[in-house]
């Protein structure tokens, strides 16, 4: 899984793990990442609480060994990240619009804009027909013409 910021050093110092924790108790906010002495003198800590003190030791030393304020970014624990992530799969499992946008509670706008992003990677084909409409049915042409001649619409 890939971290951004001071989530990554978490994750490199303590473990995937420890980062995922810490994103989702305190992604998207400013806290106190304590000190190594601040740790080891028995005061008690969120991350200590949250993560156990080896972790905890483990995140101070690599990241804040006098203590430091940080903003902690919000990371995997990001509400629009797994908004995309499920919209970019019910469009790769070959859900319709409409379906995507009342089950994921988004708009029209950010399916056809992961449609495109999707495509451009390469990941949608000839095999989402909703993607490459059939050519062996023409739209008929449903204009209005100046002689009344019939319309198949």
């Amino acid at each position: 899984m890939e971290f951004p910021g001071i989530l990554a050093e978490i994750a490199e110092a303590a473990g995937e793990e420890a980062a995922r924790k810490v994103a989702e108790a305190r992604g998207g906010s400013r806290v106190y990442l304590p000190s190594v002495a601040s740790l080891q003198s028995g005061r008690s800590s969120w991350l200590q609480e949250l993560v156990g003190m080896d972790a905890a030791l483990k995140i101070a030393e690599a990241c804040a060994p006098i203590g430091v304020n940080v903003l902690i970014p919000l990371g995997p624990a990001n509400p629009r990240k797994k908004m995309i992530a499920s919209v970019r799969e019910r469009i790769l499992a070959g859900e319709s619009v409409s379906q995507i946008v009342k089950a994921v509670r988004c708009t029209e706008r950010t399916v056809e804009r992961e449609r495109q992003r999707l495509r451009a990677e390469g990941a949608l084909s000839a095999a989402h027909p909703k993607d490459n409409p059939p050519s062996s049915s023409p739209t008929p042409d449903c204009r209005p013409t100046l002689d009344r001649k019939e319309r198949p619409c």
